[in-house]
């Protein structure tokens, strides 16, 4: 049996995977990052294969370029598509991991930092918190099976080849949801911490004998604390409409492109 591999296809294959790996590389929730270099590179040619097979299907395979300049073009241009597409995502996880750090500042722990392996850097402590339990709650909404479905619908409405223009607004204002939503999810324990310094501030005047300040550190991590995971009980919609924002925006990008 022999096995006919055309040119077209494989040009098409890895135009689709320069989309997925734009899309999925800064992904917290699918961990595409942290995982080794020739998993992660199967993941995405597995990814691209399946979702980009519904463009093929459809006989819409693009012209093969006739320069590598060319080449180069085209899969930068989905590469870069990929990543308007990813920023959806990583704009909401950044929330989630502003309004970690907002608390972190307030209650004390700004000194302390972790890893964060999906940007390869350095986390809040209640960042991390934050982004794992908005990973939970991702998985719980089956937010990626839609996930998969909006690379697939991505690839259906913006076929392989088109060409393409950056929407900066739409960018802007995704930026901007991410500081509205971060500041949202933690305003209850911020607020709360704030009036608590007002009123350690006024205790310090009156009794200045008193060392407020190891008085107050381990307060404030425990009302902190406290308020936040009050707080965390009725977060449940603001998360939802977070990630909702998500494909609102790749329809948008989609659109406007």
């Amino acid at each position: 049996m022999n096995l006919i591999v055309h040119a077209e296809w494989l040009v098409m294959l890895l135009m689709a995977a320069a989309r997925v790996a734009g899309a999925l590389a800064f992904a917290p929730v699918l961990g595409v990052a942290t995982l080794p270099t020739n998993i992660r590179l199967f993941f995405i040619l597995a990814v691209a294969l399946l979702t980009a097979g519904l463009t093929a299907g459809a006989g819409a395979i693009p012209p093969m370029p006739q320069t590598l300049l060319g080449l180069v073009l085209m899969v930068g241009r989905e590469l870069l598509l990929g990543g308007l597409l990813g920023f959806g995502i990583l704009a909401a996880f950044g929330a989630l991991a502003l309004g970690g750090r907002l608390l972190d500042y307030q209650m004390g722990f700004g000194i302390a930092t972790l890893f964060d392996p999906a940007t390869r850097g350095h986390g809040s402590l209640m960042g991390a918190v934050f982004t794992m339990l908005g990973a939970t709650v991702f998985l719980t909404l089956d937010a990626h099976h839609t996930l998969l479905r909006g690379l697939a619908f991505a690839f259906q409405t913006v076929p392989i080849g088109s060409p393409l223009s950056v929407p900066i607004h739409l960018v802007v204002g995704q930026f901007g949801l991410m500081f509205v939503y971060g500041f949202i999810l933690v305003a209850p324990a911020v607020c709360a911490l704030m009036l608590m310094d007002l009123v350690i501030g006024f205790a310090a005047r009156v009794m200045p004998q008193v060392n407020a300040y190891f008085v107050a550190l381990p307060a404030k991590a425990f009302v902190g604390l406290l308020v936040t995971a009050i707080s965390l009980r009725f977060s449940g919609g603001i998360v939802q409409s977070l990630f909702e924002k998500i494909f609102v925006y790749w329809q948008q990008i989609l659109v406007a492109r």
